[in-house]
């Protein structure tokens, strides 16, 4: 084997295992794109669903200043969650009424005022 062929015969080696490497990384790339775009339609389609009471939402925000707010702020927080169900309460109508949130103002409607 002359030296031309030797030469040839390691670049086609070094290439292949150079592509293989790339393809490896980009099967795991789009396997993370595809888990992101999951868990993004999964959270899309939790936010958007309607609560079955304002008292559910009132207490699913209690839950959340509980869990994520710290220890200083839970106080004044929980006051808000429970104004926000209030007014859920206050602007019912015909049996059915909006959640907003006191995180960014969204709002999230209810199918019952109770």
């Amino acid at each position: 084997m002359s030296r031309y062929e030797r030469l040839n015969t390691a670049r086609t080696v070094c290439r292949t295992g150079v592509y293989f490497k790339l393809g490896v990384t980009m099967k795991e790339l789009f396997a993370l794109a595809a888990g992101l775009a999951l868990s993004a339609l999964v959270g899309v389609a939790s936010a958007n669903a309607q609560t079955s009471s304002c008292s559910a939402a009132g207490a699913n925000c209690r839950a959340q200043v509980k869990i994520k707010a710290p220890q200083a702020y839970q106080a004044s927080e929980t006051n808000k969650c429970n104004a926000a169900e209030q007014a859920c309460k206050n602007a019912c109508s015909g049996g059915k009424s909006v959640f907003v949130s006191i995180v960014d103002g969204t709002q999230h409607p209810s199918r019952s005022c109770k």
